[in-house]
C-alpha cells in the first residue's frame, strides 16, 4: 500500500492560496473552449476548473486541442498563471527571446526553481514534455512526499532511473494512476504528457495543497484560554504554530462544538495587558488579558451529594460552578476537601484535600479511595473562595439497596410493582418519590400509592404528625410534606409495594440521621424525616401505571393517496385501509367492533366524507363537537375490517384514525388503542387516472370474486371501467369491448351475451363483442360449466381518450367440488321428507358474515352469527328448502370458491 506525507512548497505563506485551490472545484459553467466534446471524459472536469480559473485557455482560435502534447513553455505558462509567480531578472537561453510569449513565464518558473535549462544556455521551450518529467516538477513544485511500488505497472521497467523517484511519489499521492489497456496498467513514463493529461495531474495535485488559515478573530475567554477563530473549519492544528508575546501556550485544540476554532490553553494571564497572537510568523490578532473568574455559586451534580461506596473502590464527586453572565466556566480551579464523620477516626482516615479544574461546562471532577473508610463529607468551593461551597456525604459502610421484583417497568393500571429493599437488619427507611420532590402540589403524583407501611405527614420542622395506610409521599414547596416508613426484618429486606393509575414514579429509599449521629428508628419522633439530598439513599427504577391494551392494531392504506371523488354508491371512488387487531397473543381478533374518527385539523368539508365497509354498504355517521365517527365495522375471521373512505368535493382531504372504544372515556380519547393513517386527497378523475379489471364473480352475489366453480355453475365475468384506485368509475363515452373466452377444460362451455348463448367446445375460443355504453361501468358475459371444465377469458377494450389494457382471468368449474373449511349441519327429516328454513354452519376458523354469501336460486339467504361461537353462521332462507323437489340446493361462496348442497331426505346435506 502507497505511504503517503502530503507536503507544500509554494503555499505555506501564499495569500492566493484559498484562490487558487478553489480553481479546482467544478462549476457549472458552459465550457470556455471550442472543442471541449473532444476532452476525454475524464479529464473535462480538471480541464474546466482550469479554464474558469485563467489557468488555461485555447489557442488564436478557441480550441484546447486536448490531444496534443504540452511543451516545456506551455507547462510554464500553467504554473505561472496557476501560482500567481513573478519573474525575478531575466533569463540567459539563447532559446528564450525576449518579446516571447513564455518569456515572462519561463524567467518565473526559472527565479522559482519550478523549472531547469537542458542545458547552460537552453531551455527548449518547444520540446513535449514527458510524463516522467511532469511527475518531476510536480512532486518539486509542491513539496510532494510519500513512496508507492511501481511494479504494479506492467512498463515498470522503462522507467529511468533519474525519474524513479518522482514517479513513486507521484503516484503514491494518486496524482499520477496509470492508463489500463488490455488488462494491464501502464505508466507510459517515457510517452509525451497530453494537454488534457497534463491538466488533470495538474488539478489533482492542486487538490493536495493545504491552504493557510486566515484568523477572523482572537478572543480571550478566561484567564487562561484564549479561542481563535478563522474562516474555514481547521482540519490539522498540530500544524499550525501560534505564538502569544510573552505568554506561554500549554496547549492548542479544535474546539469540539465548532472546528473554525482553535482553542489556546494559556498560562495565567495578566488582567487589561495587551498580547499579540502569531500564526507561522504572522501576526492574526491582539487581545487583552482577562482576571481569573471568582465563580458566584457552586452545587454538586450527577446524583454525588450522597454516594454509597465500599472501602477499596474509587469514588468520583462533581462540582458545578456558576459564574457571572458572559464569563467562561472552563478551568476554573476546584478545591475538594475531604473529611470524616465525627465517629471516625482521623488517624485511620485523614483529610484528604484535592484540587481540579472545571471543564467548558463549570464542571469539576475529582476522585478518591478510602480503605476503612465509614462516612466522609466532601466540600468543594472555588480554590481561594471558601465561602461559597457546597457539601456532599461519602458513605463506605452499611449500604442500602433496592432491586425490582416485578421486573416490568409499565405495568398495568392498579397492578403491583414490586421492589425489595436491603439494608442493615431491624432498621428503619423510609421511602420518597423523586417527582414528588420540590415541586409544586398540582405538579405532583398524587394517583401512585404505597401499600403495607405506614405513611405519615411531616410539620414544617419534619417531625412525625399522624400515619396513615396506602399513602403516597410528597414534599411540596408550598411545605407539605409526608414520607413512608419501611422497617427492615432481621434479614435486612422489606419488599415495597408500589400501585397507581395513569402515574409515574420513581421510589427514593434513605436513611434519617442526626448530625454525625446513627440512623434512627421509627419510634424517634423529635427529629427531622425530611428528604435529604445528603442523606444515605439509592434510587429504584421508574414504574409507569397505564391502561394496558390487551389487543395490537395496525392500519394500512392501499392504493393511491390522490383518489377519486364520490359520485354515487356505485362509483364511490375514495381509497381503501385495512385495519387488523390481534390479540396479545398475536391471533386473530374477530369480531371486534372497530370506530373511525376524522377531526376538522387533519381532514376538511366533513359534512360531505362518506365511509364504505367492505360489501359496498354505507357505514353509520355522526357527529360529536369537531369530530366525525363512523360505526359498524367489525373484524373478520383474519381480524381485519376493511373500509372506504371517500368524498365528493374535490380538493377535500381525510386522515382516518381507526381507534377500539376502550379507554375511560366516551368516543376517542388518549387511553383508546388507536392508530393515525395516512391522509388521502380527492380530485375529480382525469381520463388518464382510469385503470380496468376483469372481475369473476356468480350472478347472486357480484362484490365477491369467486375463480372456482361448482361444474355446472354458472360464472357472470364483467369488465370494469375504473379509477385510479381500482373503483367502478364511468365514462362520457361507450367503450367497446371483446371477450375472448378460450375453453381449457374437458367440457362444453356455454356463453351468453345479452340474449345471445354461445357453445365453446373443449379447446376451442370463441370471441364475443359488446358494449360498455356511456356513462357506465361495465359490460358482462356469462359462462357456464356443463360437467368439470376450465376457462381463460381475455377482455380487449377499445374506446376513444382512454389508454386502457388488455386484462385477463381463469376459472374452474369443477364436478363434484368438496371442502373441509366448514360442515352443514344436519335438519330435521319427516316421514322421508326434509325440509329446513334455517340451516346452520360450523367453519373451522372464527368467521365473519361479510365473508359469505349463501344463495338459493337466485335470491340471497340472510346470516346471522352466533352469539357464543364465532366459528357458527346460520343461513334464513326466504322459501324453505324441500328434499326431492326443485328447491333443494343452495350454493355457498365462501373464501374465493363457490360449493353447491342437495338436501338429501334423511335431512343431511350432499356436496354436488
Amino acid at each position: 500500500m502507497a505511504k503517503q506525507n502530503k507536503g507544500r512548497k509554494f503555499f505555506a505563506a501564499s495569500a492566493t492560496a484559498a484562490l487558487v485551490a478553489s480553481a479546482i472545484v467544478p462549476v457549472a459553467s458552459a465550457a470556455q473552449v471550442n472543442d471541449y466534446n473532444k476532452i476525454s471524459d475524464y479529464a473535462k472536469e480538471a480541464v474546466q476548473s482550469l479554464v474558469d480559473a485563467g489557468v488555461i485557455q485555447g489557442d488564436t482560435n478557441g480550441n484546447f486541442n486536448p490531444l496534443n502534447t504540452v511543451t516545456r513553455a506551455q507547462a510554464a505558462e500553467i504554473f505561472t498563471k496557476a501560482l500567481e509567480l513573478e519573474a525575478d531578472g531575466d533569463v540567459n537561453f539563447k532559446d528564450v527571446k525576449k518579446g516571447a510569449w513564455y518569456y515572462n513565464s519561463i524567467a518565473a518558473v526559472v527565479a522559482n526553481g519550478i523549472f531547469e535549462g537542458v542545458s547552460a544556455t537552453e531551455f527548449a521551450p518547444n520540446k513535449s514534455l514527458t510524463r516522467s518529467e511532469a511527475a518531476k516538477i510536480l512532486v518539486e513544485a509542491f513539496g510532494l512526499e510519500g513512496s508507492a511500488d511501481l511494479s504494479q505497472f506492467a512498463d515498470a521497467s522503462s522507467v529511468k532511473p533519474w525519474a524513479k523517484s518522482y514517479l513513486e511519489t507521484a503516484v503514491a499521492n494518486g496524482v499520477i494512476q496509470g492508463s489500463a489497456t488490455n488488462g494491464k496498467t501502464s505508466l507510459n513514463p517515457n510517452a509525451s504528457i497530453t494537454r488534457q493529461d497534463f491538466a488533470l495531474v495538474f488539478a489533482r495535485t492542486l487538490e493536495l495543497v493545504e491552504t493557510p488559515a486566515e484568523a477572523t478573530a482572537v478572543k480571550a475567554i478566561n484567564n487562561t484560554t484564549v479561542e481563535v477563530t478563522f474562516e474555514d473549519a481547521v482540519e490539522n492544528v498540530k500544524a499550525l504554530d501560534f505564538k502569544i508575546d510573552g505568554l506561554e501556550i500549554k496547549n492548542a485544540a479544535v474546539k469540539q462544538t465548532n472546528k473554525k476554532v482553535v482553542v489556546l490553553t494559556t498560562a495565567a494571564q495578566t488582567a487589561d495587558k495587551e498580547y499579540v497572537v502569531t500564526l507561522d510568523g504572522e501576526n492574526i490578532g491582539k487581545f487583552k488579558g482577562v482576571a481569573a473568574v471568582i465563580p458566584t455559586a457552586i452545587t454538586f451534580v450527577d446524583n454525588t451529594y450522597s454516594i454509597q461506596a465500599t472501602n477499596g473502590s474509587q469514588v468520583t464527586v462533581k462540582a458545578q460552578v456558576t459564574v457571572p453572565d458572559g464569563q467562561s466556566k472552563k478551568d476554573i480551579p476546584v478545591t475538594f476537601n475531604v473529611y470524616t464523620g465525627k465517629n471516625n477516626d482521623t488517624a485511620i482516615n485523614p483529610q484528604i484535600v484535592g484540587e481540579a479544574v472545571t471543564d467548558e461546562n463549570g464542571v469539576a471532577t475529582y476522585t478518591y479511595t478510602r480503605y476503612n473508610g465509614d462516612t466522609d463529607y466532601v466540600d468543594a468551593y472555588a480554590t481561594g473562595a471558601a465561602a461559597k461551597k457546597a457539601t456532599a456525604k461519602v458513605y463506605w459502610t452499611s449500604p442500602i439497596g433496592i432491586s425490582d421484583v416485578t421486573k416490568e417497568t409499565t405495568v398495568a393500571n392498579n397492578a403491583k410493582k414490586v421492589y425489595q429493599i436491603t439494608g442493615k437488619k431491624n432498621t428503619t427507611v423510609y421511602v420518597a418519590f423523586e417527582e414528588n420532590l420540590n415541586v409544586t402540589p398540582d405538579k405532583g403524583v398524587t394517583t401512585a400509592k404505597v401499600e403495607g407501611f405506614t405513611t405519615w405527614t411531616l410539620d414544617s420542622n419534619g417531625n412525625k404528625l399522624a400515619g396513615s395506610a396506602n399513602g403516597y409521599p410528597y414534599e411540596f414547596t408550598t411545605g407539605g410534606k409526608a414520607v413512608t416508613e419501611v422497617l427492615l426484618d432481621a434479614n435486612g429486606k422489606a419488599n415495597l409495594v408500589v400501585t397507581g393509575v395513569n402515574a409515574s414514579v420513581t421510589p427514593v429509599v434513605y436513611e434519617v440521621t442526626d448530625a454525625y449521629a446513627g440512623a434512627k428508628t421509627s419510634s424517634t419522633t423529635s427529629v427531622d424525616f425530611s428528604y435529604d439530598k445528603t442523606a444515605k439513599q439509592v434510587k429504584g427504577s421508574k414504574v409507569t401505571f397505564q391502561q394496558t391494551q390487551i389487543l395490537g392494531l395496525t392500519v394500512a392504506a392501499e392504493g393511491k393517496a390522490n383518489a377519486a371523488t364520490w359520485k354515487n354508491a356505485k362509483e364511490m371512488g375514495g381509497r381503501d385501509y385495512v385495519a387488523t387487531v390481534k390479540t396479545a397473543a398475536g391471533a386473530a381478533a374477530v369480531g371486534t367492533p372497530v370506530r373511525l374518527a376524522f377531526n376538522d385539523k387533519t381532514s376538511n368539508n366533513l359534512s360531505t366524507l362518506r365511509v364504505y365497509d367492505a360489501n359496498g354498504k354505507e357505514v353509520a355517521k355522526t357527529t360529536t363537537g369537531d369530530v366525525v365517527y363512523f360505526d359498524g365495522l367489525t373484524t373478520n375471521s383474519k381480524g381485519e375490517v376493511k373500509f372506504t373512505v371517500t368524498n365528493s368535493l374535490a380538493n377535500a382531504f381525510a386522515t382516518p384514525t381507526v381507534f377500539i372504544e376502550n379507554g375511560t372515556k366516551a368516543g376517542l380519547d388518549a387511553a383508546d388503542l388507536q392508530q393515525v393513517s395516512e391522509i388521502t386527497y380527492f380530485s375529480e378523475v382525469l381520463a388518464s387516472d382510469y385503470t380496468s379489471k376483469l372481475v369473476s364473480t356468480t350472478s347472486a352475489d357480484t362484490t365477491e370474486v369467486v375463480t372456482a366453480f361448482g361444474a355446472n355453475d354458472e360464472a357472470r365475468f364483467a369488465y370494469q371501467l375504473s379509477d385510479q384506485n381500482g373503483k367502478p368509475r364511468a365514462y362520457d363515452k361507450a367503450t367497446s369491448v371483446s371477450f375472448q373466452v378460450t375453453n381449457t377444460g374437458a367440457s362444453a362451455l356455454t356463453v351468453t351475451v345479452g340474449t345471445q348463448v354461445y357453445t365453446v367446445s373443449p379447446g376451442g375460443v370463441g370471441t364475443y363483442n359488446t358494449d360498455i355504453l356511456a356513462n357506465t361501468t361495465e359490460a358482462v358475459i356469462f359462462v357456464k360449466g356443463n360437467g368439470t371444465s376450465s376457462a381463460t377469458v381475455i377482455a380487449t377494450p377499445s374506446t376513444t381518450g382512454l389508454a386502457l389494457g388488455q386484462v385477463s382471468t381463469n376459472v374452474t368449474f369443477a364436478s363434484g367440488a368438496t371442502t373441509t373449511a366448514f360442515s352443514v349441519d344436519k335438519v330435521k327429516s319427516t316421514n322421508g321428507v326434509a325440509t329446513a328454513d334455517v340451516v346452520t354452519f360450523t367453519f373451522n376458523e372464527n368467521v365473519n358474515v361479510g365473508n359469505v354469501t349463501v344463495i338459493a336460486g337466485s335470491t340471497v339467504a340472510a346470516l346471522q352469527a352466533d352469539a357464543t361461537n364465532a366459528k357458527v353462521l346460520r343461513a334464513t332462507f326466504v322459501n324453505p328448502l324441500v328434499s326431492g323437489t326443485a328447491n333443494n340446493q343452495f350454493k355457498v361462496s365462501y373464501a374465493g370458491k363457490v360449493y353447491t348442497f342437495e338436501l338429501q331426505a334423511d335431512g343431511t346435506f350432499k356436496q354436488i
